[in-house]
């Protein structure tokens, strides 16, 4: 018998492919649903998949048809058998994780073919950012404790995550002096998934690293945080069309069971067209590197964004997930250009730093620079959450852990309440701590 020809995969097929991945379309539907997308796209981004088929059909073994071959539903349970692709419910969850309230389900389309005999993805185990296995250079597959889920970097990228080493000197080399800690800027950033993503199940929880809500927050400590001054957005790796509605609010909702105040529910502010998505991953990404303070000149004095360290892994890569996307859309346009990444450090280790720059002159509260005190520093649960936690991209809500920018400006609250008394900072009425912090809420 000859050996059975398979079909040769081309430019469209493959693009449909990877947006049913994506977005978990099945591969029937995706060819008139994705139709317009692929008709809109530069001519570059085209080419790149035209390119990969040309390659596919030069290396694709023959399969001859007497060889036997596993039965597609045998090759769905292989594809749910290992542990690592099945989602699990977390209890207790910390500020930067999600639950899944969904049991694992077949897959179709083009995720059933999946075989763990194939080096199809990367893994990155956080906190241990060496553990990659080699993959395709397109799709990774990253691991937070139970949970995998997939993200697009590029081709060729290394997922590293800042160290304990580099967030300290990264923070040494923004912050020389004890000068410098009180007179420049701090940035706090966060990245939360909480946007509805079409193909997904009511109920279903986004991947951690499709960071769907970013925002990042300034501050110094010398005249605090303005509340008006931040950088926020909504992004979209799952696919969905730029400048599509979302209701974040709905989202928090089923997915987190966040409940709202009713006497927000109809206020305008809430519904502005800052609740968009945006498409163009170029133009916001420069925008983010002017809010930084990026001239354009040298990379190397870009300031560090800070993050809870139980966050930073997660966060830092929905950022460098950004990072990719613009670079991408840089090449297709062919336009010169300098898109520095950025680099990140943890709060807990901005906070020790400023207090032993503090501490070089004074030798009071030596205490506070205990492990203990720095870890205690940023739990939720010190301090009372008044409603200037939440951005106006959201109604009131009993929480901020998924409110990118009220997250965000929780760090700077909790970092300066550890603060107050060693370096005189003045108390903000807009923040009221509880009685078991570190700190007496009447200095």
């Amino acid at each position: 018998m000859p050996p059975k020809k398979l079909p040769k995969p081309n430019a469209y097929s493959l693009y449909v492919q990877e947006r049913c991945l994506q977005t978990g379309v099945p591969m029937k539907t995706g060819f008139t649903r994705f139709d317009g997308e692929w008709k809109a796209m530069y001519e570059a981004e085209r080419s790149a998949f035209k390119d990969r088929a040309t390659a596919i059909k030069t290396t694709v073994p023959r399969v001859s048809a007497s060889q036997p071959q596993p039965c597609h539903k045998k090759r769905k349970r292989d594809a749910l058998s290992a542990e690592h692709r099945k989602p699990k419910t977390l209890e207790n969850l910390e500020c930067g994780e999600c639950e899944s309230d969904s049991d694992s389900e077949e897959l179709d389309g083009p995720m059933a073919a999946l075989d763990d005999g194939q080096p199809f993805f990367k893994r990155l185990h956080i906190g241990e950012a060496q553990d990659i296995t080699t993959g395709d250079g397109n799709h990774a597959f990253i691991e937070i404790g139970d949970q995998i889920a997939e993200t697009s970097f590029g081709d060729d990228c290394e997922l590293t995550t800042t160290s304990a080493e580099e967030s300290l000197e990264n923070l040494n080399h923004a912050y020389k002096s004890h000068a410098d800690i009180m007179e420049l800027t701090v940035f706090s950033f966060s990245c939360v998934p909480v946007i509805y993503a079409a193909g997904y199940k009511k109920g279903q929880t986004l991947a951690l690293n499709r960071p769907l809500e970013l925002a990042v927050t300034r501050f110094n400590l010398e005249e605090g945080i303005e509340l008006d001054d931040f950088f926020h957005a909504y992004v979209d790796p799952a696919g969905l069309p730029a400048g599509a509605s979302c209701d974040a609010d709905a989202a928090r909702d089923e997915r987190h069971g966040l409940p709202h105040a009713n006497e927000y529910a109809l206020a305008p502010a809430f519904f502005d067209d800052g609740r968009q998505l945006e498409g163009d991953y170029l133009g916001l990404y420069r925008q983010l590197l002017d809010f930084v303070g990026y001239d354009g000149t040298n990379a190397l004095l870009l300031m560090p964004l800070c993050s809870r360290k139980a966050d930073l892994a997660v966060n830092e890569l929905c950022m460098k997930w950004l990072h990719a996307q613009a670079v991408f859309r840089l090449n297709c346009v062919e336009i010169s250009d300098d898109l520095p990444e950025l680099k990140f450090a943890a709060l807990e280790d901005f906070l020790a730093l400023a207090l032993a720059r503090w501490m070089s002159v004074n030798e009071r509260y030596t205490e506070l620079l205990e492990k203990e005190a720095l870890d205690a520093a940023f739990k939720h649960e010190q301090y009372r959450q008044l409603h200037i936690l939440n951005c106006p991209y959201h109604r009131a809500v009993v929480s901020v852990k998924n409110c990118a920018l009220g997250a965000a400006r929780e760090s700077y609250f909790s970092l300066t309440n550890h603060l107050r008394k060693p370096l005189g900072l003045p108390g903000d009425e807009r923040f009221i701590f509880r009685g078991d912090s570190n700190m007496d809420e009447t200095d």
